[in-house]
């Protein structure tokens, strides 16, 4: 719940549905309605991933690189929470600003943070150890742009996760799972592979 500038309360509905006209190399993604309308779209409409960072180079490197392939002119936000290694070269690589958070402050602190300086109408958060495959982002996109009383979209993981251990293998195909079969209704947003628009992410307070 939140409180628009008129000052009346205000909130969003996350509604599982399986759009026809999307489906990322084959998962559908949750859609999330607004109870109120969003705003139009201003013209010079802009995207802005942001990727919470603490630790694990190796991880943001093929985050950072996947996201950038598939969307060569966002923003893109690393927001450094309390990092452990520097970030900054591995961002200059991929044209990526970071953005300071002290902390550990947790991955919502940090995607808050970095939310506050984006400069997109649409608000796009990738964790740093998820690589998004080529047309989820731009997918997401795409919905935004079709749909304009659409407030969000978040995604699932794939039910072929690179890494062979068992833990990685049940995590994330149990996760998928869930995620492709759970009621319409859902109480939740996964920030792991989601976007909202900017208007609505800030309306209601952020994380």
């Amino acid at each position: 719940l939140g409180v628009d500038q008129s000052g009346r309360k205000t909130s969003l509905r996350i509604t599982r549905t399986l759009p026809a006209d999307f489906c990322a190399t084959g998962r559908p993604f949750a859609l999330v309605s607004a109870v109120v309308s969003p705003a139009p779209d201003q013209p010079g409409r802009s995207s802005s991933v942001i990727i919470p960072f603490h630790s694990n180079l190796r991880h943001l490197e093929l985050s950072l690189g996947a996201a950038r392939q598939s969307m060569p002119d966002a923003e893109i936000i690393v927001a450094a929470d309390g990092a452990r290694q520097d970030c900054r070269p591995l961002a200059d690589v991929y044209r990526a600003k970071v953005v300071e958070v002290p902390g550990p402050s947790g991955p919502a602190s940090a995607g808050n943070r970095a939310a506050a300086v984006a400069r997109g109408d649409v608000l796009m958060f990738v964790d740093a150890d998820v690589v998004v495959s080529p047309d989820a982002l731009p997918g997401m996109r795409a919905l935004f742009d079709k749909h304009p009383d659409l407030a969000g979209v978040f995604g699932a993981y794939d039910e072929a996760p690179p890494e062979q251990n068992f833990m990685s293998q049940y995590r994330n195909l149990s996760h998928s799972y869930i995620h492709q079969t759970g009621v319409r209704e859902a109480a939740t947003f996964w920030a792991g592979l989601g976007a909202v628009r900017a208007g609505g992410f800030h309306m209601v307070g952020g994380f």
